[in-house]
């Protein structure tokens, strides 16, 4: 029993603060998610997520690549809702004119569809906030950790964004995911840390068109790190080498995000 007591006392005071704030960040997110009335733009992302939910069709995606209203339309798989092939505008993909239909010319509760749209964005702002906390905790300590989380569990910015269903909060977290994942292979080469680092760079991708942006950003400071920081350490034929057959992850992703 005293052994118990002293592991639940360890992982409390290591983890206790983060758990903490991410429950509030959640508690919050889901609490805003549900009084937040519907911004000008969700009920297109709704609609392209209720289109990928009811059929997997990509008309409606235009320009941008459809990882984040697949997770827009996770949780509305079993609602009951219009079909969006009988909406104005279907066969032309006008998508205001098929979100017009769903949103404004049905008897669709519509309050809690944009919640249930909402609520995998929540769950993905909990992810952001794990990883902050553990990169934090990698650089500086614990004290970072805890910093990095109570920062994160009360940004106003964060908790306004980060309940809405749009692509942006989605890049954003698949951003510093990016980020962060290749900062650890930096840190500790391997093939795992590359495989998974050009996973998140392709989840990056897949998220949003200005997703691309990732592309130039981490090819200039993968190359700018091996020229200027690290340049002998590891092999640099095998950096090389590593980071020219990342580019094979990254379109491997997105295709795999448009498949059904």
């Amino acid at each position: 029993m005293v052994v118990q007591n002293r592991f639940f006392s360890v992982w409390f005071r290591r983890w206790g603060v983060s758990l903490a704030c991410l429950l509030a960040f959640f508690y919050m997110g889901v609490n805003t998610a549900w009084q937040k009335s519907a911004t000008a733009d969700e009920p297109v992302h709704l609609t392209r997520g209720i289109v990928l939910a009811q059929g997997e069709d990509y008309r409606l995606q235009q320009e941008h690549a459809p990882l984040s209203h697949w997770l827009i339309g996770g949780f509305l798989r079993t609602e009951r809702l219009p079909d969006v092939t009988e909406q104005n505008g279907w066969e032309e993909a006008e998508r205001l004119w098929v979100a017009r239909g769903i949103f404004e010319e049905s008897d669709l509760d519509v309050r809690r569809v944009v919640w249930l749209g909402r609520l995998p964005i929540v769950l993905v702002g909990v992810l952001l906030g794990g990883v902050m906390m553990r990169w934090a905790r990698e650089m500086s300590g614990r004290a970072g950790q805890v910093a990095a989380a109570v920062l994160f569990a009360f940004s106003p910015n964060l908790i306004a964004h980060g309940v809405l269903a749009t692509t942006d909060f989605v890049t954003a977290v698949s951003y510093t995911l990016s980020l962060y994942m290749l900062w650890r292979f930096w840190e500790r080469p391997s093939w795992v840390n590359w495989g998974l680092a050009g996973i998140c760079l392709g989840l990056g991708l897949a998220s949003k068109m200005t997703g691309l942006l990732l592309l130039p950003l981490t090819g200039l400071l993968s190359y700018g790190h091996l020229l200027f920081v690290r340049p002998y350490e590891w092999g640099r034929w095998r950096e090389d080498f590593g980071q020219a057959l990342w580019g094979f992850v990254r379109p491997t992703l997105i295709w795999l995000s448009f498949l059904p």
